[in-house]
């Protein structure tokens, strides 16, 4: 249903059909784990980094 609403309207949602054809060239799969996951490691080594200066 998503899909036949985009095809109808899809220029009034740029950002919508933007992540929608990133999510298609990626087989379909969102990168959300990825990015979650990416921002913890970031968080963690931002962590050690001041631990390791002393803070």
């Amino acid at each position: 249903m998503l899909g036949e609403v985009m095809r109808e309207h899809g220029e009034r949602f740029p950002a919508l059909g933007a992540a929608l054809a990133s999510a298609a060239a990626h087989g379909g799969r969102d990168q959300a784990l990825e990015f979650g996951l990416g921002r913890i490691l970031d968080g963690l080594e931002l962590l050690m980094t001041r631990r390791g200066d002393g803070h």
